[in-house]
């Protein structure tokens, strides 16, 4: 008899033989059997009993030698009554019902407590609970034992301690509104990495586990490992099979909530030469109704893969999880400091959590609440001996997001290091500083870019490699500089190349050289070189930037420009013989005749989101010779004297007109002949 009876179930029988034998009792009963669930300590009906304040003694005092019994010294043989015998009955049809190979402990005590009988009723005047939530209790128990549990490629969520989830009250409720449908109870979580997509489905199954959702209340959830299921499958149709056996498992429990992160994976998934993808493996029980699934994937992967799939896209509800703010950043990380400070047995002073969220604020910009500030949190852990210090957390950001995190003024010292390799254009950089010095004192909008700069002037004075030398001693470090040749850009159709293609183009999947800078470097200098080429939408496009401090890419990714310097540059009527054809400099009345020009060929919106117009002048006479030495020094057996005797030369002798022109390109130009003539008459057989 006991062979129909899992292991844990004949060890609960066998306690009641025992009780009843110590009682010197000829037969068991349902009293001995309650008893013994009582007793044991890996059962539902006694975890739940006990917690309720149930002990052992009062029921023990019900217990009394049988009649029968009395006319025996050693009973040997003990029968079991005929109400136990109907309660095993019962207990054999519920595991039926539930599909269990063997009767388990949990079926044997539903039985037992749903039965009907003298020694139940005394059983129920003595407890505090009534027989209703006993029952009910057991079957929400049973719920929640599943033999999914021993699919390998499924693992249940909620049974677990989780970190705290905060902020998240309507996607929580929309979800749960999306699981109640009648017809196509499915959802989709899309986010950008980092926003708690997962962390949401694992608190939702935690709430059900304890059954804080009544609509949800004989619901478990799963996540279902798609590379998992995949791995092993080697031939046609393997994959297939294994993903409908889940399935039939899923259907057969009959309570199951399936969860896939990074669900755009089972599109193409399994889909070996002449088999089906997951993809389509599920629709037809989607479409049914048999299964429930959640899904988690970024904005990004949601757009080129999830939605190529209409059918598939269609029977899920897409809920959009936006990062946590700040706010609710400062209060997960203050919820946190408790479990970080025990576990690397370290002191974490509360004001870190402000210090980090500075930080990853201005450092960490296109990546998202709460995870990048969590990742800070728990590298600056890893990272100290004893207390997390201010230090360590901006050697952590330093070292997670490339970065130089200075404080200090930077205006003065950039200038000054800018200023040594670019000659004659003292008035330009003086303005230049005086706009580097909103930045240092914040006197900007932190919402926006940190500066947009119109310099402009002629070919060759340096403005391109200001620019540069901006970007290297700025942003420490010359990978900040990312140039973009307006040239390129003089038709409306090649906006596509700096957002990103929109989805049913060619070049959907590829990320634009733009995005793919910002995403890697957000702190940058972007230099739109030419920018007087560019056409009216790119213009557009840029103006919006300017206004926004960011853009959305083709995949409706939002990437932030506020921590980028923006710099422009043009020559527009500097190389005509406009108003510019003689040497100006940068004073008052010059810069108003400037943005009059400037305003026959930009609109007056777009001049207005600049934050200044820069004027670099004709190289005078000094930044000539300083160019051309500099120039000369980098061929070999040329002294300093020797370098200042050509360039002089080259002075003297060059053409003036093409020089103001072309700028340094030129004089560069003509000192190249220059030495190339030299050598070939051999008076310099020696340079190189």
């Amino acid at each position: 008899m006991f062979e129909k009876y899992t292991i844990d179930a004949q060890k609960i029988l066998t306690l009641a033989e025992s009780i009843a034998f110590s009682y010197s009792s000829a037969e068991v009963n349902d009293l001995h059997l309650f008893i013994a669930f009582l007793k044991s300590n890996e059962t539902e009906l006694a975890s739940f009993l006990r917690s309720n304040g149930a002990k052992v003694m009062p029921f023990e005092a019900l217990l009394k030698p049988s009649k029968k019994a009395e006319s025996l010294d050693n009973p040997f043989y003990l029968e079991y009554t005929k109400d136990l015998l109907n309660i095993m009955t019962k207990s054999e049809k519920i595991s039926k019902d539930k599909k269990e190979k063997k009767i388990s402990s949990l079926s044997l005590s539903l039985a037992l407590m749903s039965f009907e009988s003298e020694n139940l009723d005394s059983i129920y005047h003595i407890l505090k609970v009534d027989k209703d939530t006993i029952v009910k209790t057991l079957e929400k128990a049973y719920r929640k034992s599943s033999e999914l549990d021993s699919i390998i490629d499924l693992h249940r969520l909620g049974i677990r301690k989780l970190d705290p989830l905060i902020g998240r009250k309507e996607e929580i409720e929309e979800l749960i509104k999306a699981l109640r449908k009648r017809n196509k109870a499915n959802a989709v979580l899309i986010g950008e990495p980092g926003v708690g997509k997962t962390h949401i489905v694992e608190h939702l199954a935690k709430k059900i586990e304890d059954g804080e959702i009544p609509e949800l209340e004989d619901k478990k959830i799963y996540e279902l490992d798609i590379a998992s299921a995949v791995s092993g499958t080697k031939y046609r149709g393997e994959f297939e099979e294994k993903i409908k056996k889940i399935i039939k498992k899923v259907i057969e429990d009959g309570h199951t909530i399936l969860f896939i992160d990074e669900i755009h994976n089972i599109v193409k998934a399994g889909g070996a030469e002449g088999a089906i993808d997951c993809a389509n493996i599920i629709k037809p029980y989607l479409t049914r109704g048999e299964i429930s699934i959640i899904g988690a994937t970024t904005f990004d992967e949601y757009e080129k893969v999830f939605s190529e799939d209409k059918a598939l896209k269609r029977r899920f509800q897409p809920i959009r999880i936006r990062p946590n703010t700040h706010a609710e950043t400062a209060e997960i990380l203050k919820s946190l400091l408790p479990l970080y400070q025990s576990f690397y047995n370290i002191t974490i002073p509360e004001n870190s959590i402000e210090q980090i969220l500075t930080l990853t604020d201005r450092y960490a910009s296109n990546e998202f609440y709460p995870d990048k500030a969590i990742d800070v949190l728990d590298n600056a852990c890893l990272n100290s001996k004893n207390e997390v210090t201010e230090q360590i957390i901006i050697e952590t950001i330093e070292k997670l997001y490339k970065v130089k995190v200075d404080f200090k003024p930077k205006a003065e010292s950039v200038i000054d290091k800018i200023s040594k390799e670019i000659k004659g254009q003292d008035n330009a950089l003086y303005e230049l500083k005086k706009n580097l010095k909103v930045i240092d004192n914040t006197l900007y909008d932190t919402n926006k870019p940190l500066g947009v700069y119109l310099f402009v002037g002629p070919s060759g004075v340096g403005k391109t490699q200001t620019a540069k030398l901006l970007a290297k001693y700025y942003f420490n470090s010359e990978l900040s500089f990312f140039k973009i040749d307006m040239a390129d850009y003089r038709d409306s159709s090649s906006l596509s190349r700096l957002n990103g293609t929109s989805p049913g183009y060619v070049g959907y999947k590829e990320v634009s050289p733009l995005v793919r800078q910002l995403k890697s470097f957000p702190h940058s200098l972007i230099l739109l070189d030419e920018i007087e080429k560019a056409s009216t939408s790119i213009l557009d496009f840029f103006l919006n930037i300017f206004d926004e401090g960011y853009f959305i890419d083709g995949v409706g990714q939002k990437i932030s420009t506020s921590n980028v310097i923006f710099v422009l540059t043009s020559n527009y009527s500097f190389d005509s013989d406009h108003l510019f054809s003689s040497k100006i400099n940068s004073s008052k009345s010059n810069m108003n005749q400037i943005r009059k020009v400037l305003e026959e060929k930009f609109r007056y919106e777009f001049l207005a989101r600049l934050d200044d117009i820069i004027l670099f002048d004709y190289l005078n006479e000094d930044a000539k010779k300083g160019i051309l030495t500099e120039c000369l020094r980098n061929y070999k057996n040329i002294d300093d004297s020797l370098a200042l005797e050509i360039s002089n030369d080259i002075l003297l002798t060059s053409n003036k007109a093409e020089i103001n022109r072309y700028g340094a390109r030129a004089l560069k130009k003509i000192a190249k002949n220059k030495i190339l003539n030299l050598q070939t008459n051999k008076n310099f057989s020696s340079i190189s």
